[in-house]
């Protein structure tokens, strides 16, 4: 989580109201919460930016993520689950 924590700190990523330090909540299911809102967003950004790496895994009947997977992890992930990229050509 403090691994997490830094790189969602980085000021590049400028949140407007900053998250609270792993040790700062004794009620993590919050602090969780919180977490996976942020990632989200980094995903929308990269989506957003038409990036190589925003992809969806999974199909409509069992649900799916959105997720950053670089070529390798895509490889490893579609072995298993359906993957689609969702770069849109220019």
């Amino acid at each position: 989580m403090e691994y997490l924590y830094s790189l969602l700190m980085d000021t590049a990523l400028n949140f407007r109201i900053p998250l609270h330090y792993p040790d700062a909540s004794a009620n993590l299911g919050p602090l969780s919460d919180e977490y996976d809102a942020c990632l989200g967003a980094i995903v929308g950004v990269y989506l957003a930016g038409n990036s190589s790496y925003a992809c969806v895994a999974g199909d409509s009947s069992s649900g799916n993520i959105l997720l950053l997977a670089d070529r390798w992890l895509a490889g490893e992930l579609g072995k298993e689950v359906k993957l689609s990229n969702l770069r849109r050509e220019s």
